[in-house]
């Protein structure tokens, strides 16, 4: 449990339970987070669920600790993908405004 809501807390320093309902959209609602954050209850299957669809591989392998590697092999997969779309927008952005 303390590996979820350090992975939580870590993804969303500031209003985090808030950010957890708008990223899962609304399937896991702030009020529950709040309870997963002060250790009061854990999360049930159906909003682990939801927490894998949004956070993909990457959340799987800090909540287990101890990932199989093809899991981690995944998540290194994912984080590679968003750093290359990341790099990809800012070329984009900056693509643009030479432009102008």
């Amino acid at each position: 449990m303390e590996r979820l809501v350090a992975y939580l807390l870590r993804a969303f320093p500031s209003k985090t339970a808030e950010a957890v309902e708008a990223i899962t959209e609304g399937a896991v609602k702030s009020d529950r987070v709040r309870k997963w954050l002060q250790l009061q209850c854990a999360p049930d299957f159906l909003a682990l669920l939801h927490l894998i669809r949004a956070f993909g591989a990457d959340f799987l392998v800090c909540v287990i600790g101890d990932a199989p590697e093809s899991l981690l092999e995944a998540a290194i997969s994912e984080r590679r993908a968003r750093f290359l779309e990341s790099v990809r927008k800012l070329e984009e952005e900056f693509g643009s405004s030479s432009s102008r």
